[in-house]
């Protein structure tokens, strides 16, 4: 196995080859890494041009698979010399080839890169050192009038552990089953991929970890009806639209695919969402994490993506075209 310092070598010259050949203009590439034991790791890129900052694309399939390799082995690697495992990981590279490497051993919400921590304490960048655009202040903002200012929205990379179906439940008895599907309690860390910026929790998690082992302990009825009015009612905004019918999707999936304990409704339920989805097509506009043309309505389109699968593929009751 290469040494630490051979594979971030390794790390670092495949960032700076991925920006020249995907990225137009930059003048740096970031990636924050997080690992929560050995065998697992998350990932998010940006990249910078002057003070603007924007997530990056997608990695190719070899970079991709190149990544997949390689970090995990660094956190390894850094364990096997005897040292302390850290727990994040954070790549700066510049156009010069240039680069930073910031670790945090002991806080897995530490060097935040993602652009709805902008301005927050746990931010990477120091206050002013990049712009914060308008459309995050915004989201900032209805996040604090509803008293959320610590938990981890859009794509967070670093929740530390996994809630507990226990945890999960009180949700429910709480009436709050709503908040665990829009990501604003008992939040289950997102994977790295195309989708994360605009995921504020993990909706397969969610079911697979809580709701289907709360079936084996309570009802199949019971959870349905709960997870049925959750979804209804976390529908009330663009947010929780997109949320609402991934988590569908997801239930559905599983449902096909033998992999879930309930069944849900395919007709009323799914056509409340579709009819949500496009009662809020302008305000999906407001979940696209970067500002390029190639990604506007990219929430919208992701979504009504979702809605004809299920019409397509799964028999849901939807008039779709």
């Amino acid at each position: 196995m290469p040494n630490k310092d051979e594979i971030v070598r390794l790390v670092l010259r495949t960032l700076h080859d991925l920006a020249n050949t995907t990225l137009p203009v930059w003048d740096q590439i970031y990636l924050r890494v997080h690992s929560s034991g050995p065998g697992h790791t998350s990932r998010e890129r940006i990249y910078r041009y002057g003070r603007q900052v924007a997530v990056a694309k997608p990695e190719p399939d070899e970079i991709k698979d190149r990544l997949d390799d390689l970090l995990p082995a660094l956190f390894d690697a850094v364990a096997a010399e005897g040292h302390a495992r850290p727990l994040v990981f954070v790549f700066t590279v510049d156009k010069a080839g240039e680069y930073k490497l910031t670790l945090s051993y002991d806080d897995p919400r530490a060097h935040q890169i993602s652009l709805i921590a902008l301005g927050r304490p746990t931010s990477y960048f120091k206050p002013d050192e990049v712009d914060i655009p308008d459309f995050i202040f915004e989201f900032q903002r209805k996040l604090a009038e509803k008293g959320i200012t610590k938990t981890p929205i859009l794509g967070w990379p670093g929740v530390e552990a996994r809630p507990s179906k226990e945890d999960v439940y009180e949700q429910i008895k709480g009436h709050a089953f709503f908040r665990l599907i829009r990501g604003e309690q008992c939040v289950f860390g997102t994977p790295p991929g195309e989708e994360a910026p605009l995921l504020p929790t993990d909706h397969h998690e969610l079911l697979v970890h809580a709701v289907y082992p709360l079936v084996e302990q309570h009802s199949a009825t019971f959870m349905q009806q709960s997870l049925d009015l959750a979804l209804r009612a976390a529908a009330s905004d663009a947010l929780g639209v997109f949320c609402a019918i991934r988590c569908y999707f997801m239930q559905i999936r599983n449902e096909d695919n033998g992999a879930a304990n309930l069944e849900l409704d395919r007709a009323g339920l799914p056509q409340y969402l579709a009819s949500r989805y496009f009662a809020v097509l302008e305000e999906l506009k407001s979940l696209v994490m970067e500002e390029q043309p190639d990604r506007a309505e990219y929430a919208q389109r992701v979504a009504l993506s979702y809605l004809r699968i299920l019409q397509a593929r799964h028999g849901v009751q939807l008039a779709i075209d």
